[in-house]
């Protein structure tokens, strides 16, 4: 079992230093903008949710509840597949 699991570890690392890079440039530009501070990491994780659940109508609220989450691009929030997070063993 071990040798089957080091390459699914190995893949799982790679995909996410590959989604890291990825993300990377777009949060930078996006922490800039001082009008979104859900996106400036200098603020706490609680000030960060707490901004951007305010700025949340109940139906964005309620559409980020499913597994497929749509993006709120106004706000800056991409779209997100939640189904696939591995909480179930890798898909």
């Amino acid at each position: 079992h071990a040798t089957t699991r080091a390459p699914r570890t190995r893949l799982l690392a790679r995909g996410c230093a590959v989604a890291l890079l990825v993300a990377l440039p777009w949060l930078q530009v996006q922490a800039a903008d001082p009008a979104r501070p859900w996106l400036d990491t200098t603020y706490s994780f609680e000030e960060r949710a707490a901004a951007l659940v305010s700025q949340m109508t109940l139906e964005e609220k309620a559409a980020q509840m499913q597994n497929t989450a749509p993006a709120i691009e106004r706000l800056g929030v991409p779209a997100y597949d939640w189904w696939n997070e591995a909480l179930h063993g890798v898909a």
